[in-house]
């Protein structure tokens, strides 16, 4: 009996996600879940996903269209990378983890991402140029 409550309210909860949850909030808690499942492999350019999954099977797990999926991604490029075959690499974290909580709007994600790009040009650049100023001394 124990077991069926279990898994009525787990079944409750998928539905209420579904009718209540904006679709980015539903798809970084499945890639949360997928990660967690999937013990993500951890590299330099983030965590990896063992498990390969396809733009229409994450589709349908949450409830979106295909093409909602791909532009959902894309918007998430700050955050997580989708490449050919279904391999997902989880870039920031703390990003997606805020994504899926809803207390972060995907734009401030993408300005902070733009943030530290900016940020690493201009370190770049100095150190460019202290290299192109002392070549001159």
């Amino acid at each position: 009996m124990a077991v069926f409550n279990q898994r009525l309210q787990q079944l409750h909860e998928m539905v209420h996600g579904l009718v209540s949850e904006r679709a980015i909030v539903r798809l970084a808690r499945f890639i949360q879940s997928a990660a967690g499942e999937s013990n993500a492999e951890v590299s330099e350019q983030g965590a990896c996903l063992r498990l390969q999954l396809s733009y229409y099977e994450i589709a349908r797990s949450i409830g979106i269209t295909y093409e909602e999926c791909v532009r959902l991604f894309k918007q998430l490029q700050a955050v997580l990378s989708y490449s050919r075959g279904g391999k997902i690499t989880i870039l920031d974290w703390a990003g997606l983890d805020a994504i899926a909580h809803g207390t972060v709007e995907l734009d401030a994600i993408g300005a902070k991402q733009a943030d530290k790009i900016s940020a690493n040009k201009i370190s770049a650049n100095k150190t460019s140029a202290n290299k192109t100023s002392a070549l001159n001394n």
